[in-house]
């Protein structure tokens, strides 16, 4: 039987920046990710180990849209919202 190993959470944010501030203030550490030009996205993590906490956002929505179809449902709506 094969074994499932946890690699990583993401939790869509407006501002990373914000995310490890707010860590931060519990006593939590998260430091600045980086691009991802290709989708239009930036991060932050906070790792716990071998796993993480990832904290994505929007950084270029034309683009995040132009990969509509190779992104998740969820996330889609983030998408839209960073549009407006």
């Amino acid at each position: 039987m094969a074994t499932l190993q946890w690699d990583h959470a993401v939790q869509f944010v407006n501002q990373p920046e914000a995310a490890i501030e707010i860590f931060a203030g519990q006593q939590l550490r998260a430091v600045a990710g980086g691009r991802h030009p290709g989708w239009g996205t930036r991060n932050a993590l906070s790792y716990f180990g071998l796993t993480y906490i990832e904290f994505l956002a929007i950084a270029d929505p034309e683009r995040t849209a132009r990969r509509d179809g190779q992104i998740p449902p969820f996330a889609r709506r983030r998408t839209a919202a960073a549009g407006e």
